[in-house]
């Protein structure tokens, strides 16, 4: 029950922030976060957040607006076989 209650916990650090700070800054809590946690999908979440709160379409990215969330997806999977190489 603790690891839930500080997982919320979190989640609501990482929505603050991803309000009120720069999104790279967001994205460095939620990548050091990454590595507290196991299965820490709310890096995706949290760029999705950010995606739709700040994510205007770029014609470069095929018009889409959520450029951040797709470079998360692999950001995700490079982290994951980065901490499965660390000793934790």
């Amino acid at each position: 029950m603790e690891i839930f209650s500080s997982r919320v916990f979190i989640d609501f650090l990482l929505a603050l922030l991803a309000m009120l700070t720069p999104w790279w800054f967001s994205l460095l809590a939620g990548a050091l976060f990454f590595f507290i946690f196991d299965g820490f999908v709310e890096l995706l979440f949290l760029a999705l957040l950010i995606d739709l709160l700040y994510g205007s379409p770029l014609p470069r990215f095929f018009g889409s607006p959520f450029v951040l969330s797709l470079a998360v997806v692999p950001l995700y999977f490079l982290l994951s076989a980065l901490k499965q190489k660390m000793r934790f």
